[in-house]
This record gives C-alpha cells, structure tokens and sequence, in this order.
C-alpha cells in the first residue's frame, strides 16, 4: 500500500516524466491480480484527477486504469463526472478509454447520471466509430438498467451502424445478466439473412465471446441460438443468421 500511496502523491507532481510514471505504475498495479481493483480504491479520486492533465498520454492511462480497476472488482463511481468531462475530450483515446469505463459502471449497476446526457450527445456527434460503438453499449445498459426500454430498443434502430452494433450489444449483455430468454430470442429474432443486419449481428457476437473471453458462462446465449436453430427446420433463410452467428462465435474463439 506505500507504493501505491507513493504514486498517487507521484500523481501531483510538477513533472510530467513523474506523473507517466506514477499513473503506468498504478496501471500495471491495476492488472495484476483479481483483488488489484479493490486495493487500489484510495487511488480513484487522484485518478479522476488525472483525466485533466494536460498531457494526453497521461490523461488517457488515467482512463485505463480507472477500467482496469472497476475490471477487477474496484469501485470507481466516484471518478464519474470526471469520466463524464473526459467525454468532451480531444484525444480519441481518451474518449475510448472513458466509455468503456463507464460502460462497466453501467454493469455494475450504477446509475451514469448526467453521463448519460454526455453519452447521447457523443453517440450522435463524435468523429471516433469506436467511442460512437462503445458510447452506445454504455449508453444502452444504462437505459436497460434504469428502466428506459423504450431509449434502448431505439438505439437498436438507429441510422449509424456503430451505433446499432453497441446498442446489440448491450442488449445482449442485459439479457445474460438477468437470463431473459425471451427477450435473448427475440433480439436474435430480429436478425436476418445476409448482411442486411451485419451490424446487429456482429454486436451481438461481440457481447457473447466478449463475456467468454473474460471467463463468464455464455452457455445460456449459445443454448438459445440452437433452439432456434432446432426451431427453424428446413428453413434455410431462418437458419442463414444463426448459423452466421455460430461461425462469427468460433472464428473469435
């Protein structure tokens, strides 16, 4: 714990050099271990400190550590309207590492407040397809999560394909964590052949190895898409999607 409360005073100094080695340091902290995130609770505030250095790189490991730390157990809730001002920031990797930080508040059942007004702005403005595709799973989980099904299931019909892709997602997502089947079919459902729902889909596959790399059980998703599959018989048009499906699963796997 003194090495972890000599960087966050590390994380004050005038020096820049110092500062980027005080927040790598903290970050490497922050992957090492399944009881890192929990541990480094005392560092949150300085960190949400640093997402307002005025160097980018430093700004942008902040962001990261802050994700690594929630990964792994940690609760950074209280670094929320830093991430909601680092929305607005210039660097697209900051922006990246922002929504994704809150996208795992999101799945921790935080309510993103007035980060959810930042995230629609970003969702239909910023130049980054990833910060737009990552904002929306954020986005759409908290909606999901407080309730507002009707500002989810919207953003699954929304005119950017990125956005699409996170709003499956987080669909997705939302329906493993609380094992809605029926809705878990229904979004599969929605799928049809060929690439006319190619961002549908590939949002959909994404939560699913997602979860599975990070060692969640999917089996609930996979049993689904061979009900489905079992469902569907000889309806090869039925069958296209799903079996789109299981071959983008194992292409990631």
């Amino acid at each position: 714990m003194d090495d972890i409360n000599s960087q966050i005073e590390q994380l004050q100094h005038e020096d820049a050099q110092q500062r980027w080695e005080a927040v790598s340091a903290l970050a490497a902290a922050a992957d090492d271990g399944a009881t890192a995130g929990a541990d480094l609770a005392a560092a949150v505030p300085a960190l949400a400190g640093a997402l307002a250095d005025e160097h980018a790189d430093i700004r942008g490991k902040a962001a990261y550590t802050l994700v690594s730390i929630v990964e792994h157990g940690g609760d950074i809730s209280s670094a929320l309207p830093a991430l909601t001002a680092a929305l607005a920031d210039e660097s697209e990797m900051v922006r990246k590492e922002t929504v994704w930080a809150l996208y795992c508040l999101a799945g921790e059942g935080h309510d993103l407040g007035p980060a959810a007004a930042a995230l629609a702005e970003a969702i239909e403005q910023d130049p980054s397809r990833s910060v737009r595709g990552n904002g929306a799973i954020a986005l759409t989980l908290h909606y999901l999560r407080t309730g507002q099904t009707e500002e989810a299931a919207a953003l699954l019909e929304h005119a950017d394909g990125n956005v699409i892709f996170g709003a499956a997602w987080a669909h997705a997502d939302y329906y493993r964590r609380t094992q809605d089947r029926d809705a878990l079919k229904a979004l599969i459902g929605r799928i049809r052949p060929g690439l006319l729902d190619i961002s549908l889909r590939d949002g959909l596959v994404g939560s699913i190895a997602w979860a599975g790399q990070r060692g969640e059980d999917v089996a609930f998703d996979l049993v689904i898409v061979q009900e489905l599959l079992a469902a569907a018989g000889d309806d090869a048009a039925a069958q296209a999607p799903l079996y789109g499906i299981l071959m983008r699963l194992r292409s990631k796997g």
